[in-house]
C-alpha cells in the first residue's frame, strides 16, 4: 500500500511538472537555490608562483581581495536581480566573515533574496575559495575550504522541503559545494513534489561523479548545466575540453543515452 501511494505521490508531481513546463513560457514563480555560501580570496603577483615547500619574496606590491562568493549565492544574487523570487538555503560561519556576507546578500538581494534558510553554523568557520594567481606566467593555485558549507545537513533538507511545499518554489537549483548526500536528499524530495530541478555540476569531481550518476539515471534532474571540461569528465571521455559544437552534441547524447 505504501509503493502504491508513492508512485501515485510521483506520479502527481510529474503530471503538475508537465503542466508547468507547457505553453510558450515556464511558469516560474520563485526558486530555491540550495547551496554554498563562500567568500573568496585572491592574491595576485606579478612574478612566479612558488614551487612545493618554497616561499616567494618579492618587493612588488601584488594585490589582494575578498569578495563574497559561493556558487550557491552567487545564483541566488544573480537571479533576485533578474526579479525572481528567491530563497537561499545554506549555512556560514558565526565569524568576520559569515556576518559580512550576510550582510553583502541582503544588500545587494534588490528585496528579492530571502536569507531566513540561511543558517549560521557554530565552531566552523565561514567557507573560503582561496587562489593565488600568477600573473608572469598565467599559472593559478586554488583551494576550496568547505567550512560550514560542509555542515549542510539533513535539517537543511528538511526546512528546504516544508519550503518546496508550503510557498510557491517550483524550481530547486543546485550545485556541487555542499555536502552530496543533503543534495541527494532534497532533489528527491523536490522530485516528489513536482519541482523542477537543476544541477549546476560543478565542482565536478570524482568523490562526487558517481552520485551525479545516480541524479540523472534515478533520475531527479531536469536540468544540467556543464562546462567544457566537466562534460567530457561525466561521460569519461579523453575529449578535453570540449571545443566544438559536434563534440558538445556527442557529450549530450551520451548523457542522455
Amino acid at each position: 500500500a505504501r509503493g502504491m501511494r508513492v508512485r501515485m505521490q510521483v506520479r502527481n508531481a510529474m503530471m503538475r511538472k508537465r503542466a508547468l513546463w507547457s505553453g510558450e513560457k515556464m511558469r516560474i514563480k520563485s526558486v530555491c537555490v540550495f547551496g554554498s555560501i563562500n567568500m573568496d580570496l585572491r592574491a595576485e603577483t606579478p612574478g612566479t608562483l612558488p614551487l612545493a615547500g618554497r616561499g616567494v619574496a618579492t618587493t612588488d606590491v601584488g594585490r589582494f581581495t575578498a569578495a563574497p562568493g559561493g556558487k550557491g549565492a552567487n545564483e541566488a544574487v544573480s537571479l533576485a536581480r533578474l526579479g525572481v523570487l528567491t530563497h537561499l538555503m545554506g549555512r556560514v560561519g558565526r565569524d568576520d566573515m559569515g556576518r559580512s556576507l550576510l550582510r553583502h546578500l541582503q544588500t545587494v538581494g534588490a528585496g528579492r533574496l530571502n536569507l531566513q534558510g540561511v543558517r549560521y553554523q557554530e565552531g566552523v568557520a565561514t567557507g573560503v575559495a582561496v587562489q593565488v594567481v600568477s600573473n608572469a606566467d598565467k599559472q593559478k593555485l586554488a583551494l576550496f575550504c568547505a567550512g560550514a558549507n560542509g555542515c549542510v545537513s539533513e535539517r537543511d533538507v528538511e526546512e528546504a522541503s516544508f519550503l518546496l511545499s508550503e510557498s510557491t518554489v517550483n524550481l530547486l537549483l543546485l550545485q556541487l559545494e555542499v555536502p552530496m548526500s543533503s543534495i541527494m536528499a532534497i532533489a528527491t524530495e523536490a522530485r516528489e513534489r513536482g519541482c523542477i530541478v537543476a544541477l549546476k555540476a560543478a565542482p565536478l569531481t570524482a568523490d562526487v561523479l558517481l552520485h551525479v550518476h545516480d541524479l540523472l539515471n534515478f533520475p531527479s534532474l531536469d536540468l544540467l548545466f556543464l562546462n567544457e571540461w566537466d562534460a567530457p569528465m561525466l561521460i569519461g571521455s579523453s575529449e578535453k575540453p570540449l571545443v566544438t559544437v559536434k563534440q558538445a552534441e556527442r557529450a549530450a547524447e551520451t548523457i542522455l543515452s
